[in-house]
């Protein structure tokens, strides 16, 4: 995936990022947590309906237009975010490749 951007209020946190590559399948948001990547739980199913309706879009585009539209797509995930803390995520793409990952990026909570 591309760069990953966080924004970060008093209750939640977002991270978002461009999605630009037909190939990828599925993405997931990983935390790491005591010195391992976990996968957030519900990341997976919450992309995965967006990444689906981005390329129902672009097919829908296609048909109407008679070549693929591919406009630059940023998918995003929030999650609510504890007061105070840092933390370090990183987005895992996965294609028929295996999984491609982001540089991570450190969020730290607002006080």
């Amino acid at each position: 995936p591309g760069p990953v951007w966080a924004t970060v209020d008093r209750r939640a946190v977002t991270l978002s990022w461009p999605h630009t590559q037909s190939a990828v399948v599925g993405y997931e948001v990983q935390e790491l947590r005591k010195g391992e990547w976990l996968p957030l739980r519900d990341s997976e199913s919450v992309l995965g309906e967006q990444l689906r309706r981005c390329k129902r879009l672009w097919s829908q585009r296609a048909d109407r237009d008679g070549e693929p539209a591919r406009k630059r797509t940023v998918l995003s995930y929030t999650r609510p975010y504890p007061l105070g803390g840092e933390s370090r995520f990183r987005v895992a793409a996965r294609g028929a490749r295996g999984l491609a990952l982001s540089e991570e990026v450190t969020v730290r909570a607002l006080a």
